[in-house]
């Protein structure tokens, strides 16, 4: 099952019984952490190790159902440490290589991942801006004929797409990280 699927079913369960330890690790899907808390918990409940299971049980039995998650949590602190860390040091590498990129000397190399975001939201708003003006001038036709790049185009997308958000999304993490540290 995947990390997202157990957040979603579990995670409300968790925030409930008052694992803000468990919470994070699940909602920001630590490794193999998620399914190991699956387990876990559902273990100790003697229930099939799904999230739906341990969700039903926590229906019939919420304060049962705390109390293993609580005692899960403070059980395993040693192995969640161990998950915090590990994430720790994967952040601090992706922290590590866009530092490098910056003090490039090349300009290239220092300005590739802006420019592609910067690109990006070019692109994005041109496609879009260039659909819609040829929606309202009546031109169906033009927008038919285009069907036929709309996978070029979405995979030019996609692939910028996925570089402006690996970018965005690792120098949220390095400033969140500097400022909680």
């Amino acid at each position: 099952m995947s990390a997202t699927a157990i957040l979603t079913v579990l995670g409300p369960v968790l925030l409930k019984s008052g694992a803000g330890i468990l919470s994070r690790i699940v909602k920001n899907k630590f490794g193999e952490g998620p399914a190991k808390i699956v387990d876990l918990i559902a273990g100790q409940l003697n229930v099939e190790a799904t999230p739906e299971a341990i969700v039903q049980k926590y229906e019939q039995s919420p304060h049962e159902v705390s109390a293993v998650i609580k005692a899960v949590e403070e059980d395993n602190m040693d192995q969640w440490a161990l998950m915090f860390a590990a994430e720790r040091d994967i952040i601090e590498i992706q922290h590590d290589t866009i530092r490098q990129e910056i003090a490039a000397k090349g300009l290239l190399t220092r300005i590739w991942r802006p420019f592609v975001g910067f690109m990006f939201g070019v692109n994005s708003t041109a496609v879009v801006g260039t659909v819609c003006l040829l929606a309202l001038l009546g031109r169906d036709a033009t927008i038919l004929v285009m069907a036929d790049v709309w996978p070029l185009i979405t995979a030019v997308l996609t692939a910028m797409g996925s570089v402006t958000g690996y970018y965005v999304h690792s120098r949220t993490k390095e400033k969140i990280t500097n400022a909680t540290s």
